[in-house]
């Protein structure tokens, strides 16, 4: 294959059949790497040594609004979505499925524009042996406000054909993007929030609709339905807010939050089931803000008997959930069958954190980090370390003193070395040699060690 072969492939293109597998070394290759277009075109140029003549867009693996699903049997769908916007020479909305095997290997299928226009902030949920597409933004010029792009993509042949004229038309949530969709039972799929395309507008959705895949006939589903969301509108007000424990620790009975850690549902999600509109204000008073899981900055641990931890972490006011920021200090477990448990600590036992780490060594968790409420230990240099008793969940501070070097705290960071708890020590200058720092849980004290 030539460099300018390469470049002719490099070009997304319709297919010319239901489906076409497309045979492309140079997609798979942009694939593997999780190159965008820029960067395929670049490497391109590198090889050839002179510039690359534009044809068209680049295809490119970096992607908006594409959807991702696994299989049952380990394969991995993923389904088009956009690159960068209308501006930039490498845009394209794409109409095109990848298949990823658990061998390793790719498969790229390729639609003609009738079957599959291109679609993107699209959904993709699995049903049986196939995968129901909903709604999409798509170019300007083939939006059809007023109906849903409703389409099944069949898992066995990957062919993929238009849902039952009634989910695509009539009564139904509309040309819907950026939304999401959650299967409630084996028979029924429920579509939330997203964005509305109409003949004037981009508007936000404030509506839930179920579409029945028995009858493929919409439904608009009522906020507050205990069908799908087990709380009246009342209950929901009273326990949907986080607070700080009263005991070391205080395990928590309370239902809503118990079922937000089950569905891993972030506040957006829950307050358009209840329509509860958020007003924006400068700060919340934590009266106004809804408990989730769903955190930025996390840390996250899973100990040898099957138990996983969630420590700490935030929502941060940006993107959906810009209504419900809040800093936790608390510790959600999620045993082996799925259950969870939830405890909480007064702040001057278990301060906030931002960033933290953790590790587990024998029966004990250490959790590192810097208390948001006390500026003066980052200033000098010294994180909180906190043990936590893995059977009761009790917490005990542990004054083990400044450490030689700064350590580098984030989830993840923390590693076992020799049987102590090790971090990258941060460098002043570029000449500083690298370095770990050493927290010995037998003696509960830091020590230096080279990297």
């Amino acid at each position: 294959m030539t460099d300018d072969d390469a470049a002719t492939l490099a070009i997304p293109r319709f297919g010319t059949s239901n489906p076409e597998a497309a045979h492309n070394d140079v997609w798979t290759e942009i694939k593997r790497n999780g190159w965008n277009a820029y960067q395929a075109r670049q490497e391109l140029q590198q090889r050839t040594g002179r510039p690359i003549k534009r044809s068209g867009p680049f295809w490119s693996w970096e992607r908006f609004g594409r959807t991702t699903t696994t299989l049952p049997d380990g394969r991995i769908v993923h389904v088009a979505g956009e690159h960068e916007d209308h501006y930039d020479p490498d845009f394209c909305i794409y109409n095109d499925v990848t298949v990823e095997h658990p061998d390793g290997r790719l498969e790229f299928f390729i639609y003609p524009r009738d079957v599959f226009p291109p679609t993107d902030f699209h959904t993709a949920t699995l049903a049986g042996d196939r995968i129901v597409l909903i709604g999409s933004l798509g170019y300007p010029q083939e939006r059809n406000p007023g109906s849903t792009q409703v389409l099944l993509l069949d898992t066995t042949t990957f062919a993929i054909s238009p849902a039952p004229a009634s989910a695509r038309s009539g009564i139904c949530p509309g040309w819907i993007s950026r939304h999401t969709a959650e299967k409630i039972n084996n028979e029924t799929i429920l579509v939330v929030g997203g964005k509305l395309a109409t003949a004037k507008d981009y508007v936000d959705n404030h509506r839930q609709w179920k579409l029945d895949l028995t009858t493929w006939t919409w439904s608009e589903v009522q906020p507050g339905d205990q069908s799908i969301f087990p709380f009246s509108n009342a209950e929901y007000l009273t326990l949907r807010n986080p607070r700080l424990g009263t005991s070391n620790p205080e395990r928590i009975d309370n239902p809503f939050w118990l079922e937000m850690a089950r569905r891993r549902w972030p506040p957006s999600r829950v307050r358009a089931h209840y329509a509860d509109i958020a007003v924006d204000t400068i700060e919340r008073e934590r009266e106004e803000v809804v408990w989730t899981l769903q955190r930025n900055h996390a840390e996250s641990v899973t100990l040898p008997d099957g138990r996983h931890m969630t420590i700490g972490g935030k929502v941060e006011r940006h993107g959906n959930e810009w209504a419900d920021t809040w800093t936790y200090a608390d510790i959600i477990v999620k045993d082996p069958t799925g259950q969870h448990e939830i405890y909480i600590y007064p702040d001057d036992t278990f301060p906030t954190m931002m960033p933290l780490s953790a590790r587990a060594v024998g029966n004990t968790l250490y959790v590192f980090g810097w208390p948001e409420n006390r500026v003066d230990l980052r200033k000098a240099g010294t994180p909180a370390i906190f043990a936590v008793d893995l059977e009761s969940y009790r917490i005990e501070h542990c004054d083990a003193g400044r450490p030689p070097l700064w350590p580098t705290l984030y989830p993840g960071a923390a590693e076992l070395r020799d049987g102590a708890i090790a971090f990258v020590a941060t460098r002043k200058t570029e000449a500083d040699p690298f370095a770990y720092v050493l927290f010995d849980p037998a003696t509960r004290r830091w020590r230096e060690q080279p990297l």
